[in-house]
């Protein structure tokens, strides 16, 4: 059946996304957002002030119309925020799976620094709610990569140029080099190296990704001397090899000695009014389910009311938290 369809309605791209806020009487209106895209805003949460996104950096709004703009204090992404009147508590992790802790005062888009004490080193939020998170207790090894050894090569040859692409993780830290040598003359036009990487920026100065290459994802390089660009290619031109620490191909990372994880990691609570914190490990990390296949003390659902927290567990019980 013909339904006169010639394709997607036109948009920036085809990820676009369009934001509507309104009262309760008044019809909705488009929100003034010319990047709100899929991709840069994954959250939105609402505070005693108004509106906060997150994503790449925080935005704050006051009626879901008008959006203020405010970048990360630091390099990283955005694992969770936790709503705090009229404040945002937000966990910023790094690439290695630590975690800091910043909240946002939206009256001055000011950000503070907060220490938490009693934190595990590494962790991931599972669920926020007003002034309140649980979280899985991470391995450190196993996050940092300290068990982990792992090189990837990557090789490709473009209009007259070789390009090789270096990724390395050994020990918990990671870093990353390219060469563009002319293939006629041997001559390395370009090269760098970095261990810049997880940063939402490219670690390198004259390299860099790009989305529009013959309609997909590529890399662009660019001649150290001049700035002008020296050639763009696509994902798609690249072979990928990867290396063990013997220099020898295999399939996916190397772990070296690693332990194996718990079925379910430990689960905490962290909690606040705004002066007083509260941090507490909610259950053990389980490593392996009940001959019911039940996780024993497995921690279920949050909810949070005037300073108290509620978190529900699988054997019918509740845990409270009263934060007055």
């Amino acid at each position: 059946e013909e339904l006169g369809l010639d394709g997607p309605p036109g948009g920036p791209n085809d990820h676009s996304t369009t934001t509507w806020a309104s009262n309760w009487t008044d019809a909705p209106v488009a929100s003034a957002d010319d990047n709100a895209t899929q991709f840069n805003w994954y959250r939105t949460v609402a505070i005693d002030a108004g509106f906060v996104s997150v994503g790449e950096s925080v935005r704050f709004s006051a009626d879901g119309l008008e959006w203020t703009e405010v970048d990360l204090p630091v390099d990283g992404n955005v694992d969770s925020v936790m709503p705090l009147g009229e404040s945002i508590v937000v966990f910023v992790g790094g690439m290695a799976g630590e975690s800091e802790q910043f909240q946002l005062d939206v009256a001055t888009m000011t950000w503070t620094s907060i220490a938490i004490e009693g934190l595990p080193a590494n962790f991931s939020i599972d669920q926020t709610s007003e002034g309140a998170a649980t979280f899985f207790e991470v391995d450190a090894s196993a996050v940092n990569g300290e068990n982990m050894f792992f090189r990837t090569v990557g090789t490709a040859e473009v209009d007259g140029f070789g390009i090789e692409l270096n990724t390395e993780v050994s020990g918990g830290s990671a870093s990353a080099s390219y060469t563009v040598t002319d293939i006629a003359t041997g001559e390395v036009i370009s090269s760098e190296s970095s261990d810049l990487v997880g940063s939402s920026d490219s670690p390198f100065e004259f390299a860099e990704e790009t989305y529009d290459v013959d309609g997909g994802e590529g890399l662009t390089f660019l001649d150290p001397e001049t700035g002008e660009l020296i050639l763009e290619m696509s994902f798609d031109d690249i072979t990928f090899v990867d290396i063990d620490e013997n220099g020898e191909p295999i399939d996916g990372p190397s772990v070296i000695d690693a332990q194996p994880e718990p079925v379910f990691p430990a689960r905490w609570l962290v909690a606040s009014n705004g002066t007083t914190w509260i941090v507490d490990q909610l259950s053990e990390a389980i490593e392996e389910p009940s001959e019911d296949g039940l996780m024993e003390n497995e921690i279920g659902s949050m909810a949070t009311n005037d300073g108290v927290v509620l978190i529900s567990r699988s054997d019918g019980t509740f845990l409270r938290y009263d934060l007055n």
